[in-house]
């Protein structure tokens, strides 16, 4: 029987004690690792950029020199009133003061226009060459010039404008107008096949329809100097400005 003071047994849990910090060695060494990686990740992707400084009263020049320096860009969104800052001086700015942004990145700016000291003229059933009148009058300058033709619209003019003279903000000194060109009455079609060319012509242009020249061609079943043959269709909605065109048996 071995005697319970062998040196076997008594090296048994030292050596499993050494085995056991070993492995808890390892596994700080790893956790150490792992952390150190997500740190130095952090700050490669944070480590070009940079705190944006406060533009907000600053005109656009000394805040295109202060971003310079941190290699940042100016882009100027737009512009509205403000009675609170001066013509020139920027009213908001995004990324917001404090905000981060990378470098070479722009910072967008509204820049200030002032109080608004002229009302936006109303300008809804105006001719064109009236509201460009009205529109110089008041101080603004007209923007883009949309134009539309509406049947359910009894008179050629400015039918829609922005901004609106309720408007609160205005972005930008220009109104833009959406004009209705010209109203034009819709028939529907007849159905004219079948009928002499002459008797045709003569109805359509009495009734100051375009027609086009007609097409002349050979039909076998068809009666000489018939319609075979139109467009549009019968019972197609035109208007006086549509060509209509007829095709006929010769």
């Amino acid at each position: 029987m071995p005697d319970s003071d062998s040196p076997t047994e008594a090296q048994g849990p030292s050596r499993y004690l050494t085995v056991g910090k070993t492995f808890l060695l390892i596994a700080i060494l790893i956790t150490v690792g792992i952390i150190s990686a997500v740190v130095g990740i952090r700050v490669a992707v944070r480590g070009d950029e940079v705190q944006v400084p406060q533009l907000v009263g600053q005109s656009v020049e000394d805040a295109k020199k202060s971003l310079a320096k941190l290699d940042l860009l100016l882009e100027v969104h737009g512009e509205r009133y403000d009675p609170r800052v001066g013509v020139g001086k920027i009213v908001s700015q995004l990324p917001p003061t404090g905000g981060r942004t990378k470098a070479n990145r722009p910072v967008q700016v509204i820049v200030s226009l002032g109080a608004r000291r002229n009302p936006i003229p109303e300008l809804l059933g105006s001719s064109m060459r009236s509201a460009q009148l009205m529109v110089l009058q008041s101080g603004y300058e007209l923007g883009n010039v949309s134009t539309i033709t509406l049947d359910n619209v009894g008179q050629e003019g400015v039918i829609q404008q922005y901004p609106t003279p309720q408007s609160r903000e205005v972005l930008s000194q220009k109104i833009d107008v959406l004009v209705n060109t010209r109203h034009l009455s819709r028939f529907v079609m007849p159905d004219i096949m079948g009928q002499n060319i002459a008797v045709v012509t003569a109805f359509l242009e009495s009734n100051n329809m375009r027609v086009s020249p007609p097409v002349y061609r050979e039909y076998q079943n068809a009666d000489k100097g018939v319609v075979v043959k139109q467009y549009p269709e019968p019972g197609y909605m035109v208007t006086r400005e549509d060509p209509i065109s007829l095709e006929v048996a010769r």
